[in-house]
């Protein structure tokens, strides 16, 4: 009967030489998830046959027993002599199996003794357990435990809900849940494993016996790995196990490290084919020959690390699938060429002459914060070009060079001249920030800019912190009196009632708000 559908259905047995009569001795059971049809063909021989094909009555031959090529395993000397021997093959009937069908279980047709035969090692052995009358009862009461009869799939689940330290001490629930954990894909570690009330070892000790375990016992893949660690000393564990995670099909890499120099990054990182998102951290990266490229890597982030202008353009311009893009860096960088037509977000951080984009159709979201950046060097109108489908745009003016003796720098404002975006118009832009603003005339010509170019901007947040008192009014006003009929400006924060009551500056979005109907 097929219980899914709801009816009965004929099954034909597998042909044979002769016919299937009420002489012969043969069982239909449930072996490994197929129906099983086991059969004596003789008293020295059992054929077992699964049914591969329920539709299409497809029988295969999965084992014969043949009782020549069969070990006995002797019962025990309390055992009766007629009893030593092992039993006839064709007096023997299958009433089920166990191990995913590595095993019968078979059962004598007069005494009613049961036997268990290894499929794979052709062993038959008995299978004899008597019991006490209240051992018995105790038995059925039982509840079964649920834990230990859990599927693997479902293990692995809940293994994964775990942090990384509880997933390690489910080992102790039953056997079969010990060391289950070296099957997880992705593991975290951080201060939680070594930060104890008795902190009697050193981070760096304790890092090194957590690793020695990782490399003995587990097993398969390891997609994601995160290390943020402070106060670790700089060991050669780091690198062999970069290593092997680089041989474990890692794909999500985060290395959040506090030495007191920067971790120099080991060549086997660029060994990582299938990484798709980097994140590095106080990280010191030099070529490898054995770089060949990033083609999955769709996120990279390197914070305070230390690269060159042509490693870093090198490695941007090798990740074809690149998406997000976050840089924070601390050494002085000369201009570097960002191409990657995949690119949707780009958030940089850091000491650095220009970035030139080039072919970013994709590109959404843009925030710049360079130190020491020169405008004309920078080029807007190139920048605004290639990124026509920018949607949000952040600048920081405080690391601009946007400031100069000569307000009015011819160099300065040439660049930001309408005229010379004659070919841009931002239509998809919606949002922009300006953090730090000091109400130079390039700073206004800017807005200007912005103001012209996008018809479906929603609203422009500005950060007058280093804004001179009174001076906001003046120059909104001034934009009031631009063609731009849907403006209307709103004061968020007071900057003097906040310096009252906060040596901090006003968090950046409670400023003065350019919004449009």
């Amino acid at each position: 009967m097929d219980i899914k559908e709801g009816k009965f259905s004929i099954t034909y047995l597998p042909e044979r030489d002769d016919v299937v009569n009420k002489t012969n001795n043969y069982a239909l059971i449930q072996l490994d998830g197929f129906l099983s049809y086991i059969t004596c063909d003789s008293e020295a021989t059992m054929d077992v046959w699964i049914l591969e094909d329920f539709h299409g009555q497809v029988w295969s031959k999965k084992h014969t027993i043949v009782a020549e090529l069969t070990h006995y395993v002797c019962p025990s000397k309390s055992t009766r002599p007629n009893e030593r021997s092992m039993p006839e093959i064709g007096k023997l009937v299958a009433v089920g199996g166990a191990r995913n069908g590595e095993v019968l279980i078979l059962k004598h047709q007069k005494n009613s003794k049961q036997y268990l035969y290894y499929t794979k090692s052709r062993v038959l052995g008995d299978y004899w357990y008597t019991m006490s009358p209240n051992e018995s009862k105790c038995c059925r009461s039982l509840i079964p435990d649920v834990l230990s009869n859990l599927p693997d799939n479902v293990i692995d689940v809940i293994l994964m809900c775990l942090p990384c330290k509880d997933a390690v001490r489910t080992s102790i629930l039953s056997k079969k849940w010990r060391y289950k954990w070296c099957r997880r894909t992705e593991f975290t570690l951080d201060k939680s494993h070594w930060v104890t009330k008795n902190d009697l070892l050193h981070p760096t000790i304790k890092f090194k016996k957590i690793i020695c375990q990782f490399l003995t016992l587990h097993e398969g893949p390891i997609t994601k790995f995160t290390l943020d660690i402070v106060n670790l000393e700089n060991s050669p564990e780091i690198d062999n196990f970069i290593y092997f995670l680089s041989r474990n099909g890692i794909q999500h890499l985060v290395l959040h490290l506090s030495f007191d120099n920067p971790y120099k990054l080991p060549s086997s990182v660029f060994t990582c084919s299938q990484l798709r998102h980097l994140s590095l951290h106080n990280c010191s990266i030099h070529h490898s020959s054995a770089f060949k490229g990033f083609n999955r890597l769709i996120s990279l982030e390197l914070c305070e690390v230390i690269i060159s202008s042509e490693l870093l353009e090198s490695l941007i311009y090798h990740c074809p699938l690149l998406e997000q893009l976050m840089l924070v860096i601390l050494e002085n960088l000369d201009t570097i060429e960002i191409n990657v037509p995949t690119l949707r977000t780009l958030d940089f951080t850091g000491y650095i002459s220009s970035i030139c984009l080039k072919n970013s159709p994709r590109l959404v979201k843009l925030s710049l914060e360079g130190r020491y950046m020169e405008v004309e060097d920078l080029d807007f109108a190139k920048v605004f070009e290639s990124c026509s489908a920018l949607e949000h745009l952040l600048f920081d003016f405080s690391n601009f060079e946007l400031y100069s003796e000569d307000e009015e720098d011819d160099r300065i404002l040439e660049c930001l001249e309408l005229q010379r975006f004659s070919d841009v118009t931002f239509n998809h832009l919606r949002e922009v920030k300006l953090k730090c603003f000091g109400g130079t005339t390039p700073e206004m010509q800017l807005i200007k800019l912005l103001l012209a170019k996008s018809p479906v901007l929603v609203r422009m947040l500005i950060d007058r912190w280093f804004l001179e008192h009174g001076s906001l009014d003046t120059r909104l006003r001034i934009l009031n009196e631009t063609q731009v009929p849907r403006i209307s400006i709103q004061h968020a924060v007071d900057p003097a009632e906040h310096s009252r009551v906060s040596d901090e500056p006003p968090c950046f979005p409670e400023d003065s708000v350019i919004s449009f109907s």
